[in-house]
């Protein structure tokens, strides 16, 4: 008797393939039906999250995301919700950074032609003077 697999496995996933999946299984007693799995399919997925920074006052620092997903990825950097001109890499340096910076929250947003993922805040600290030691 010849066993049916009892795995699915899904490659090359497409946003279509978002939605609800389960399984039908009988023998000679019966059919039983197995709960639902959620499968959600985004555009792009963040592998490294923009991380906190924190800087004195003049110093250079910056935010980096990194994500995997159908190429081309586009990147559009955020401060305080409002897109940055110009910072549409997968790394924002900011120089010369001063005290009215601190408490900016940064973000940064990527697009492929299958949609668009958020990544999460990152707040800049500033502080006064840099310590060695």
């Amino acid at each position: 008797m010849e066993r049916p697999n009892r795995t699915l496995i899904l490659t090359n996933l497409q946003l279509n393939q978002t939605g609800a999946y389960s399984v039908m299984v009988s023998n000679a007693f019966g059919t039983l039906g197995s709960s639902t799995a959620e499968l959600t399919v985004l555009p792009a997925v963040i592998t490294a999250q923009p991380q906190d920074a924190v800087t004195f006052i003049g110093g250079t620092t910056g935010f980096s995301v990194a994500a995997q997903g159908e190429e081309p990825l586009f990147y559009q950097w955020q401060l305080n919700g409002t897109d940055l001109e110009g910072a549409t890499n997968s790394s924002l340096t900011l120089t010369n950074v001063q005290r009215t910076q601190s408490g900016a929250i940064y973000s940064v947003t990527i697009s492929n032609h299958f949609g668009i993922v958020a990544s999460r805040n990152a707040v800049l600290s500033v502080v006064r003077v840099a310590a060695w030691g």
